[in-house]
């Protein structure tokens, strides 16, 4: 439960900043910006994780089964990712765009470094939730 406590902490501190710094506008464009990777890439992660934790568990006294199992994991996570979030840096314009309107264009150099924080953190969700 203090993990998990720690770690919605840890998830929305970002909010809490621009928030506090910056104007509700500002904190509206980062959500949006946000969202789309959140959205598409790390709620698709955390499922994963929490599948993944008891089928890791019933390994824990296979160390080199366990070590496989896990860099294969990773290996097919960032066949995945890497994709996604490569396609939202190269096309956040148009996405931006077509799917909000003219009035978010402020989110798109935002998704592009969005994007590629989602694509670097993706190789240690797997571990993240239960560890």
């Amino acid at each position: 439960m203090g993990n998990n406590a720690i770690s919605v902490w840890e998830d929305s501190f970002d909010y809490f900043i621009i928030g506090l710094i910056y104007t509700p506008t500002a904190l509206g464009i980062y959500t949006l910006a946000y969202r789309l990777p959140q959205t598409l890439v790390l709620n698709i992660l955390w499922i994963m994780t929490a599948v993944l934790f008891p089928a890791f568990s019933s390994l824990q006294d296979q160390a080199e089964v366990l070590k496989r199992s896990f860099l294969s994991i990773v290996r097919y996570v960032e066949l995945l990712v890497t994709p996604l979030c490569l396609g939202m840096f190269i096309a956040a314009d148009p996405l931006i765009r077509v799917a909000f309107g003219e009035q978010w264009v402020d989110a798109i150099p935002i998704l592009r470094v969005l994007s590629l924080y989602v694509w670097v953190v993706s190789i240690r969700i797997p571990c993240r939730r239960h560890l």
